[in-house]
């Protein structure tokens, strides 16, 4: 019996591997719904942020408008609210479901005659007023993040692994992109002229320079 015990496994040892089978398997089932769960956000981000550039599309079409996408002359959230509800009927489009914000508050600009409200407290989005639909390639609008510290620029969202950021781009042409730097070469001139997310001070000059901000 003891030779036999030697050379084999005993029940114990047998219920040992078989649980630590039966904990690999939980465990790589967890990963993967998380990992479903963040590409299903993901993807409802994009949605959202598709909706919000046939919105721009939409204002820019009204004639007194004249191709230009919302702006205030303002800021660029209080720019982005001018298309609740006339284009936008749910406030919830702006609720990035990356990073939620209570967005139930924002004004109806169009029945309500009201001026604007939305703030960063309102929405994770981001927007860049400056724009026309001449401006195919320019970023217009995108998702916001995880901010550096140092800089004010986003990292933004973290990938499944951990190791992976991105965030969702809303194109001019009303594309949605995910993108894995803050910087693009949208032009093709072999130089990174996109800055899709920063709080910086924006730089003139270049139409295709888009800058997303915040305030």
């Amino acid at each position: 019996m003891r030779a036999a015990s030697a050379a084999g496994f005993t029940l114990a040892e047998l219920l040992v591997v078989l649980g630590s089978i039966a904990a690999l398997f939980l465990l790589a089932g967890l990963l993967k719904a998380r990992t479903s769960r963040t590409g299903s956000r993901r993807a409802h981000c994009a949605s959202n942020l598709s909706q919000i550039g046939k919105a721009c599309n939409m204002y820019a079409d009204v004639g007194t408008n004249m191709g230009h996408f919302p702006n205030d002359g303002t800021s660029a959230l209080r720019s982005l609210n001018l298309t609740h509800k006339g284009y936008v009927q749910d406030a919830r489009v702006f609720q990035c479901p990356l990073n939620p914000k209570d967005s139930t508050s924002v004004v109806d600009t169009c029945n309500e005659n009201a001026a604007p409200n939305m703030n960063r407290s309102m929405t994770a989005y981001g927007y860049d007023r400056r724009h026309t639909q001449s401006h195919g390639l320019a970023a217009v609008a995108a998702d916001h993040g995880d901010l550096d510290p140092a800089s004010g620029n986003s990292f933004n969202h973290k990938g499944a692994d951990g190791k992976a950021p991105g965030q969702n781009m809303l194109q001019g042409d009303g594309h949605v992109e995910w993108l894995t730097s803050p910087q693009r070469d949208l032009d093709g001139d072999g130089t990174p002229d996109d800055h899709i997310f920063a709080n910086d001070t924006p730089k003139l000059g270049d139409d295709e320079d888009g800058w997303i901000r915040d305030d």
